[in-house]
C-alpha cells in the first residue's frame, strides 16, 4: 500500500518536533554538541531569522522528518539538521524533503548548497551521493563531529564556466592523489582502522577499478549515445578481488593513465554533445556526458585517504 508523503513549512507548533527528530540521531550516534543545543532550542532565531528555511515531512498527520537550510557567514548556504523518524525509515522521506529543499534553494537563486557530515553515517552519505552531492576539500569545519564536506550545484543547465571548472578538477585528480600520498608511509596502506572503513590500499585499487568503468562510460556515451552501462557493487569488489594483495603503485599509474586519456578526449568533445549524448546507468538512470563529468571530476579519494591517515596518526 502506497503511503502519501506531504511537505510543509515550519510552524511554531512543530518546533518541538524539530528538536525531537534531531536529538534522536545526534544522541543515538553520540554526536550531540553544544552548538546543536543552541540551534535546536530556538530554530526560529538561528535558522529562520537569518533567512533560512525549515521544512517537515508528514505521513498522514504524523511529523516524519525535517531538514533545514541556513546561510553561513562566508556566503555559502548549508543544508543541515536532516532527520527522519526511525518509525518511517525506508519510505524515501529523506530524499523527498531534500529534493523539496533543493527546489526552495533554487527559488532563492542559489547556485549550490553545501553540507557537513560524518562518514560513519553511511546511509546518509549514500543518499547524498545518489542525489548528486560530491566531496570537496574540507575547510574549517563547523562541527567537531564532521569529517566530510559535500556540495551540489543546483542547476542542471549546461554552463561553460562549470564545464571548464570540472574539466580542470578531473585532470588534476592524479596529482592531488599523489600529493596526498607523499605524506603517508606506504607501510600503513593496508592498516585497517577500528571503524572498519576501507584501508588506503583498498581506496587506491578502487580508484583504478572505478576509473576503468569511467573510461568505458565516457566512450560509450560519446560513440554509442543512449546505450546501457552497468553499475557495480564497490564493496563486493573491494572484499572479493583481493585488493589487499594488488599493487598500489600499478593502481596509481593506471588511474593516472586512464584519467590522462579521458582528459585528452574531453577536450575534443563538441559543446552540444555534453548535453545531447548520454548513457543509461543501471542505477542512476539517464546521465548526460555533463552529468558524467560532474560525477567523476571530484573522484580521487584524497579525502578518504587523509581520514584513514589521520585516524592512524591519532592512535599512535
Amino acid at each position: 500500500m502506497h503511503t502519501s508523503i506531504s511537505i510543509g513549512p515550519f510552524e511554531n507548533k512543530y518546533g518541538s518536533h524539530f528538536e525531537r527528530l534531531n536529538r534522536i540521531w545526534l544522541e543515538g550516534y553520540g554526536l550531540f554538541e553544544d552548538i546543536d543545543a543552541i540551534v535546536l532550542s530556538d530554530p526560529e532565531k538561528h535558522i529562520l531569522e537569518p533567512g533560512g528555511e525549515i521544512i517537515f515531512a508528514f505521513v498522514g498527520d504524523k511529523v516524519a522528518g525535517t531538514v533545514a537550510l541556513v546561510p553561513m557567514q562566508n556566503g555559502e548556504w548549508e543544508l543541515t539538521k536532516l532527520s527522519v523518524d526511525p518509525a518511517f525509515h525506508g519510505m524515501g522521506i529523506g530524499k523527498a524533503i531534500m529534493l523539496h529543499m533543493h527546489q526552495l534553494a533554487k527559488e532563492k537563486g542559489l547556485e549550490k548548497i553545501i553540507l557537513y557530515s560524518q562518514t560513519t553515517l553511511k546511509a546518509a552519505i549514500n543518499l547524498y551521493r545518489k542525489l548528486g552531492y560530491y566531496e570537496v576539500p574540507v575547510d574549517q569545519l563547523k562541527y567537531a563531529r564532521c569529517d566530510i564536506k559535500m556540495e551540489i550545484p543546483l542547476s542542471n543547465t549546461f554552463s561553460k564556466d562549470m564545464l571548464e571548472v570540472w574539466k580542470k578538477r578531473f585532470s588534476e585528480g592524479p596529482d592531488l592523489l599523489e600529493n596526498t600520498l607523499s605524506k603517508i608511509p606506504k607501510e600503513i596502506y593496508n592498516w585497517q582502522g577500528p571503524d572498519g572503513k576501507w584501508t588506503i590500499q583498498q581506496n587506491l585499487i578502487h580508484l583504478a577499478d572505478s576509473e576503468a568503468n569511467s573510461y568505458i562510460r565516457l566512450r560509450r556515451g560519446l560513440a554509442e549515445s543512449g546505450k546501457a552501462v552497468l553499475g557495480y557493487d564497490q564493496d563486493a569488489w573491494a572484499s572479493s578481488l583481493f585488493y589487499e594483495k594488488q599493487s598500489a603503485e600499478d593502481a596509481i599509474q593506471l588511474f593516472r593513465l586512464l584519467r590522462k586519456m579521458s582528459s585528452a578526449l574531453i577536450e575534443n568533445i563538441p559543446e552540444e554533445c555534453w548535453t545531447q549524448n548520454s548513457i543509461m546507468h543501471s542505477e542512476n538512470g539517464q546521465m548526460s556526458l555533463y552529468d558524467w563529468l560532474r560525477t567523476y571530476a571530484h573522484h580521487n579519494h584524497a579525502g578518504q585517504i587523509i581520514r584513514v591517515y589521520n585516524l592512524w596518526s591519532s592512535l599512535q
